[in-house]
């Protein structure tokens, strides 16, 4: 029954698109990535529920099921950096993460892939269940559009990548976090 709702939605939302165009419609592959787009938005992959053990780095969790949890859409400065100016904006960056969701209850949601080649859950992190279908209340738009992070989206998991794409620019725009180091005022 599920599965027949989600195609009526899917169906529906095609067809007004089609109607509103008054001309024959087909599908670009712009357009079917705004179809995607907005039904993630509709949250059509359910929510998962987890408490977070700990905070590994900037981009990445453990939750209580002992699942590693790699952030989607973005990527924060390595800890084990030998650039001193980056080793410590990624400190920054776990230190920003571990405050929002160390010990705390999360709402993961996915994009296409379900996991990375090392195993690591690959989701977006929302601190409540009713800001999940706002991807600029997730805690990876957070560091992004902070400066904590940069944009890394590899395909297919690419739903919100022009949303972090406008959190970027705005964080280096406003020299914020690590669009102030020497190193990247390119």
């Amino acid at each position: 029954m599920k599965k027949f709702f989600l195609f009526l939605l899917a169906s529906v939302f095609i067809f007004s698109i089609y109607a509103s165009k008054k001309e024959p419609y087909l599908l670009n592959k712009l357009d079917a990535n705004k179809v995607k787009q907005k039904l993630y938005l509709l949250n059509l992959f359910p929510l998962e529920k987890y408490r977070v053990e700990y905070v590994i780095d900037g981009d990445t969790i453990v939750v209580d099921t002992g699942d590693h949890i790699r952030f989607l859409g973005m990527n924060t400065p390595e800890l084990h950096s030998e650039d001193p100016q980056v080793k410590a904006m990624a400190y920054k960056a776990k230190a920003v993460t571990n405050y929002l969701v160390d010990k705390k209850i999360v709402f993961l949601s996915r994009d296409v892939q379900n996991t990375d080649k090392y195993g690591r859950l690959l989701r977006f992190v929302f601190l409540s269940r009713k800001d999940s279908h706002d991807i600029t209340k997730s805690v990876n738009y957070y560091l992004v559009r902070n400066g904590y992070a940069r944009i890394l989206t590899i395909p297919p998991n690419v739903a919100f990548k022009n949303v972090f794409l406008r959190a970027q620019a705005q964080a280096r725009m406003e020299r914020r976090g690590l669009w102030n180091l020497h190193l990247t005022k390119k």
